[in-house]
């Protein structure tokens, strides 16, 4: 009897799952995840498609009696739904190519509409530049110029309003002086500002060399026209999309599927060129991994649909159509792709810089010793600076200078002068050769005017004797006018001179 009784059950159990609609999936994340040889449809049954397809069922209206999911492996399904009863249709990424409607196979229209995508090492943005510096860096170069503008202007006892040491500082930054510093302490700091500038100015240019030399320049993959000659994995299925692009298409080394988690990884070991994967795997690589990104997006389309035998009732295709249709307009491709990423965190952990610090960024920490450097120099300009306030501090100096105590000093050391002292002392020594010029050049200009009053007076005696009307006493007048002429000549009187020689002479 109780034989008898557990046939009875056996043969209604196999009878109802016979009558259930088997939906054969593969697993494709993130199209599809479940366990493998599995049947059924709760929460270990999920993916894009997996959800799609639960609420086509219900815009079909039917019951979780009605159906079930067969997880198995992609060549079973393909394999099983085209030769054998055992399954109602298949889903999850499946894509409508042409070799597969020749081979047989009937889709419906698409569940999801994509396309493939680049993924490749992280593009550089147009604000890379400063990306290359981590925030607090950047605060720092602003303070510190404030900071020593501010000592300037202690240092050098005021002597330039409070904004010109301020632009100094600053202008400093790039090796620019615009006002003189003359006390030590001030070229102290300023020195130590320009080997900071100088440190930090040449690792920034070797890292921002780094960055786009690897990044662009031997890589240099920014559309699908520049896979050509370049390796580059993807799917099978799509080497025939890469051939007229040149590509040269290879599978994921040692894997029968790609695996998301390691495309970062043959990226960099140059395995590699590029990715050529569907938009949602690829959107959710950028997504977990910050170093990656999609280039040339949707370059070929590819579409998703439901796989049905060539046996299939044309009538239940045209059903299930009606209710993708119904289901895909109320969200795009886009919007649900994005809201499965963010709803399962545990499955695909957005990647944030704070946890995974972009290796190529300046940070305090590499460069903090030049602060250290920078605030040694400042002390030690601070202790300069108060030695030489105190009184009697220069005649000390100058007591100990002229003692011969610092014998190493040239012999003039007493007289050196620096600052404002050497400034006026260089005026004083050109105003004194611009006079002594002068002078010679006024002494030769007497010389020629006495040379001349000479050889005026020698006529003007030859002239009188001449005339007949000379005497000694005349001569003695002549000699006498000739020495006071000498002495106290000047221009008119000597055209004076002249012209009372012409009058006699006419």
């Amino acid at each position: 009897m109780k034989s008898s009784l557990c046939v009875v059950v056996l043969a209604l159990f196999l009878e109802v799952i016979k009558s259930k609609k088997l939906i054969a999936v593969s697993p494709f994340d993130p199209m599809v995840r479940c366990p493998l040889n599995t049947v059924g449809k709760d929460s270990t049954f999920t993916g894009l498609d997996l959800e799609m397809f639960k609420k086509v069922a219900e815009a079909m209206k039917w019951t979780d009696n009605d159906w079930d999911f067969a997880c198995v492996e992609w060549n079973q399904m393909l394999n099983d739904i085209l030769t054998t009863n055992k399954y109602y249709a298949g889903t999850g990424g499946i894509s409508i190519l042409y070799d597969r409607i020749q081979s047989g196979y009937v889709f419906s229209i698409p569940t999801l509409s994509t396309g493939v995508s680049i993924v490749d090492n992280e593009s550089l943005n147009p604000w890379l530049f400063l990306d290359l510096f981590e925030p607090r860096l950047g605060i720092l170069l602003l303070v510190t110029p404030l900071v020593c503008s501010f000592l300037f202007f202690i240092f050098e006892q005021r002597k330039e309003p409070y904004e010109e040491y301020l632009w100094h500082s600053y202008a400093s930054l790039f090796f620019v002086n615009t006002v003189p510093l003359h006390r030590t302490s001030s070229r102290i700091v300023q020195v130590a500002l320009w080997f900071l500038m100088l440190i930090l100015i040449s690792t920034y240019t070797a890292n921002m060399t780094a960055v786009t030399s690897v990044n662009e320049i031997l890589n240099g993959i920014n559309s699908p026209d520049d896979l050509n000659q370049k390796k580059v994995i993807t799917y099978e299925g799509y080497n025939i999309l890469l051939y007229p692009y040149g590509a040269k298409p290879l599978t994921q080394p040692g894997e029968e599927d790609i695996v998301i988690s390691k495309i970062s990884s043959y990226l960099s070991e140059d395995v590699a060129a590029a990715y050529v994967l569907d938009d949602p795997q690829a959107q959710i690589a950028v997504w977990m991994d910050c170093h990656l990104t999609t280039k040339g997006r949707q370059f070929e389309t590819v579409n998703y649909g439901v796989m049905f035998s060539n046996k299939t009732d044309k009538a239940e295709i045209n059903k299930m159509n009606a209710a993708i249709e119904e289901v895909s307009s109320k969200l795009s491709a886009d919007v649900r792709i994005k809201t499965y990423i963010e709803s399962h965190p545990d499955w695909y952990p957005r990647c944030e810089r704070s946890v995974n610090p972009d290796k190529d960024k300046i940070g305090v920490e590499n460069v903090k010793g030049l602060w250290i450097i920078l605030g040694i120099a400042i002390g030690v300009s601070i202790v300069l600076f108060l030695i030489t306030k105190i009184p009697g501090y220069h005649q000390k100096v100058r007591f100990l200078i002229t003692k011969g105590i610092f014998k190493d000093w040239s012999d003039d050391a007493e007289e050196k002068k620096f600052g404002d002292d050497l400034i006026e002392d260089n005026l004083k020594n050109v105003v004194k050769r611009v006079f002594d010029d002068l002078q010679e050049t006024v002494d030769s200009r007497l010389n020629i005017m006495e040379q001349r009053i000479d050889r005026f007076y020698e006529l003007l005696l030859r002239d009188e004797m001449l005339n007949g009307g000379g005497d000694n006493n005349s001569n003695d007048n002549i000699q006498s006018e000739k020495e006071k002429a000498k002495t106290e000549v000047k221009p008119m009187e000597i055209g004076k001179a002249a012209g009372l020689l012409t009058k006699k002479k006419q």
